[in-house]
């Protein structure tokens, strides 16, 4: 893995978009005072490849921002990759991550269907998982001796994870399961060969025993070939004997019938006189049936004449009831008028009343105020010009000239009668006599009703009397259809008795011609023995044939079965031989896969690599004081060699363990294992990680061991694609070709890229 491009948004203390270029950075210094955000684009990483967030998912969000994004792009081989990883707030929180591969083309989407299944792609497209990434490839000072102190037997892990030793376990696995199937797949094909073998046996016995069956067979199917020929005999003299008794049975059967139809003509006979009889009685009642019917004719048509009658009483009587109903609505509405026109007149009385008293106070009024010229001496009114100065002169003068006018209309309104119109037409209405013509209708009405003539009890007798006419007119019918059938029954009597004279004769003419009955049960009884001789004779020859024959059939079966279980056997022995074979190169390969076979000739062959990074990168860092070996073996008590990984360490005090070792000694031997295990891991085509991530791991070393670490990266460094060393030591920004300063104010934390 190739870092590219690096894009953070709002992510930890980076608000905002930021952007920093891998491409063409083989060995940086990514420097800054400490808190400034340096580890945050290490994290940043991690957080965009694996997920990783050291204070939870919505911790890695910048403060006060609701979401954050991080995109990762790197090269892997000749293919271009972008993972993108966002993170939300909102309701309970929500990430998306993306997966793509980069080409000239396009963009290739190659996210899975839920998160879990692009991170696993993810994986297995980098084959690195995140713990091997910062056991191998970023090492700080919180893990940088994770390797180192760790057991012998998570150091062999953490190099079988790095050399990817995890598939030939899988392939020991699977070899030895397919071992374990082969061998119980032999065992079970061994019984069944030794099966085979015993069916195989016995062959030739069977082919004799066929032998002696054909011969049998043979002298038995010339007996039945006779015993055939008496069978077809006594069959002929059977049949001929059965038609002979059936032509004899088919005469007497005719005699049989012949009685019979005697028998049954006589009794159709005897039932045709008795039905003649009754059909006569029936015809004899027709003269009382017809004068029945013109009764009821004469009642049903009494009963229509009534029916009619009471139409008219109910119409006569509706109408009497309209006219009633009438008449009161008139008397009414007279009433209603007559009061109506005198409260009319009395309205219009008292309003012209009132109208005649308003005027006569008014001409008293005026009169009243004309009065006051008389008594008034000034002499103003007789000056106009003076009296219009005096209001009460003013008052006399007007009501003077208003009192003709006035007195004139009181004796207009005396003279007029307003109501005398209203008191003629009550007057009218007094004398006239409501609903007249209705009245004088009614009475013709009621005398038309008395006229008609209707009594219920005699409708109802009428109507039952003519209802009787229908039920009569099909006792009619009856009747007259028993006329009709009396004349055919006496014709059909004529002829049944002719026809019974016929049977008679033909009856006596055969009983003639048959004479006494002959014994053909002993005759037939006789023929029957025989053939039954003759087939229990073939019966017995042809079971013992059957018999033979299927003895044969499950002899040639046997055989059949011997010779195929004989081949069977022999194609079973050469499978055997194979699988027995193919059992022993399951064992070899189990064996080489297991982790005593290859996986174990890989780390023994990546130790040596491992020592000579390592120790070259130590011995920089001491200036060559010194070295370490990898001891993967061990003897024990028993005198046998027990499997490990120990550290041990040679100095100008000699060969001691690691943990014999600490402080700065120890931390220079954690620095060059992991140095030595990012070289590995980018060595390997496997996961080809090659970049190296150091942060702060070189803060306990002096101003001489700094420079000492500086030349032990440049060393390495054409083993990596990228080498970021992250470190607040203000001295190391001179001492790589690319600085990535980072500084931090209130509004978060910034990144510049310089060369030199």
């Amino acid at each position: 893995m190739r870092p590219l491009r690096l894009t953070l948004e709002n992510f930890l203390s980076y608000r905002g978009e930021h952007v920093v270029e891998f491409d063409g950075v083989t060995l940086a210094v990514l420097s800054g005072p400490n808190g400034a955000g340096k580890s945050s684009l290490v994290d940043a990483m991690r957080f965009a490849l694996f997920g990783h967030a050291r204070g939870g998912l919505d911790g890695v969000i910048t403060e006060g921002e609701q979401a954050c994004r991080v995109e990762f792009a790197f090269a892997l081989g000749d293919e271009t990759y972008l993972v993108s990883r966002h993170r939300s707030k909102k309701g309970a929180g929500t990430t998306l991550l993306f997966f793509q591969m980069i080409s000239s083309d396009g963009a290739a989407v190659l996210d899975g269907k839920t998160i879990a299944e692009t991170q696993a792609r993810i994986e297995q497209t980098l084959r690195l998982t995140d713990e091997l990434f910062t056991v191998t490839a970023c090492a700080n000072q919180g893990n940088a001796a994770a390797f180192s102190q760790a057991k012998p037997a998570e150091r062999k892990q953490v190099l079988a994870e790095i050399l990817d030793l995890g598939t030939w376990e899988r392939r020991a696995v699977i070899a030895r399961q397919m071992g374990r199937d082969l061998a119980a797949r032999i065992s079970s094909e061994q019984a069944r060969h030794e099966g085979l073998q015993a069916a195989a046996a016995g062959a030739d016995v069977l082919r004799a025993t066929l032998a002696e069956i054909d011969a049998t067979q043979g002298t038995l199917a010339g007996q039945v070939g006779q015993a055939e020929a008496d069978l077809a005999q006594g069959q002929e003299a059977k049949e001929a004997l059965l038609r002979d008794r059936e032509a004899d049975r088919a005469r007497r059967r005719e005699l049989e019938d012949l009685a019979a139809r005697v028998t049954s003509t006589q009794a159709t006979i005897d039932e045709t006189a008795t039905r003649i009889s009754h059909l006569q009685t029936t015809v004899s009642d027709k003269a009382a049936l017809l004068a029945c019917i013109c009764r009821a004719e004469g009642a049903l048509t009494y009963s229509q004449e009534l029916e009619g009658r009471r139409q008219e009483a109910e119409r006569l009587d509706g109408e009497m009831r309209l006219l009633r109903q009438q008449i009161e609505t008139a008397e009414q509405n007279h009433t209603a008028e007559v009061k109506r026109l005198e409260m009319s007149v009395s309205a219009t009385r008292e309003k012209h009343q009132a109208a005649v008293d308003a005027l006569t106070e008014r001409i008293g009024t005026l009169e009243a105020q004309a009065e006051t010229l008389e008594r008034v001496p000034c002499l103003r009114r007789h000056h106009k010009a003076l009296a219009e100065d005096c209001e009460l002169l003013t008052l006399a003068i007007g009501a003077k000239a208003s009192l003709p006018g006035i007195e004139e209309q009181r004796a207009e309104a005396i003279a007029a009668i307003p109501w005398s119109h209203a008191e003629q037409e009550l007057a009218r209405l007094r004398e006239a006599r409501p609903g007249a013509r209705l009245k004088d209708h009614l009475a013709d009405q009621t005398v038309a009703r008395k006229q008609v003539v209707y009594d219920p009890n005699e409708h109802a007798e009428a109507k039952r009397q003519g209802g009787r006419l229908q039920e009569l007119q099909r006792g009619l019918g009856t009747v007259e259809r028993a006329e009709v059938q009396m004349t055919a029954e006496q014709a059909h009597l004529r002829a049944m008795q002719a026809e019974a004279n016929q049977v008679i004769d033909r009856k006596a003419a055969l009983e003639k011609e048959l004479g006494p009955e002959r014994r053909w049960d002993a005759m037939l009884d006789q023929v029957e023995r025989t053939i039954k001789e003759a087939r229990w004779a073939i019966g017995d020859l042809q079971a013992r044939i059957q018999s033979l024959r299927q003895e044969r059939g499950g002899l040639e079966e046997r055989l059949r079965a011997a010779e195929a279980a004989a081949k069977e056997a022999e194609e079973l022995a050469s499978a055997l031989r194979e699988g027995q074979r193919r059992l022993q190169v399951l064992k070899i390969l189990a064996q080489a896969f297991g982790k005593e076979g290859i996986p174990a000739l890989l780390i023994e062959k990546a130790i040596p690599d491992l020592e000579a990074v390592a120790n070259d990168v130590l011995s920089t860092l001491t200036d060559g004081r010194m070295s370490l070996h990898l001891e993967t073996q061990r003897p024990t008590q028993t005198k046998t060699l027990e499997e490990t990984l120990n550290i041990r360490i040679t100095d100008e005090r000699g060969e001691r363990p690691y943990e014999n070792y600490s402080g700065g000694e120890a931390m220079r031997v954690d620095l060059g294992l992991r140095i030595a295990l990012s070289v590995l891991l980018a060595s390997r085509a496997g996961a080809r990680c090659e970049l190296l991530v150091l942060d702060e791991t070189c803060a306990p070393l002096d101003a001489q061991g700094r420079a000492l670490f500086v030349d032990c990266l440049q060393r390495v460094a054409e083993r990596f694609a990228t080498i970021l060393v992250v470190s607040h030591v203000p001295e190391l920004q001179d001492a790589f070709p690319v600085c990535l300063q980072v500084t931090k104010d209130q509004q978060g934390s910034h990144i510049e890229v310089t060369t030199r």
